[in-house]
């Protein structure tokens, strides 16, 4: 099989789009969004209907010291946060093996999001 043969192109390339293919793969209907809720712990925690990871958002308005218990990813998506020793602002990403301590120092209000693997130790 040549590269690209199972790929079904709609668009944005320059090569062949076999629109009749295309086309009894689409479907033509509204849906509706499956929209997260969070919970009202502490933390706010957002349970998709996946075994691959969870959700959280942290409100971070003074220091926190929390463990990891799987490999993690954090975002900042308002404010700035000192994670052990280390500054980042609004956009800015970061990864947490497991089994570690994570000090974090919001620099006046910020808001973070952790997604992880479930069963990880809820922090």
């Amino acid at each position: 099989m040549a590269n690209s043969d199972n790929v079904l192109r709609a668009g944005l390339t320059d090569k062949h789009i076999d629109i009749e293919e295309l086309m009894r793969h689409i479907k033509f209907e509204p849906t509706h969004p499956f929209i997260l809720q969070p919970s009202s712990d502490t933390q706010s925690a957002f349970t998709p209907p996946v075994e691959e990871f969870e959700l959280y958002q942290y409100n971070l308005t003074r220091q926190e010291v929390l463990e990891s218990k799987s490999a993690e990813i954090w975002i900042v998506t308002k404010g700035q946060v000192e994670a052990n020793d280390h500054l980042f602002d609004e956009g800015g990403a970061f990864f947490v093996l497991p089994q570690q301590k994570l000090r974090m120092i919001p620099n006046g209000e910020a808001i973070l999001f952790r997604a992880c693997v479930p069963n990880s130790g809820k922090n």
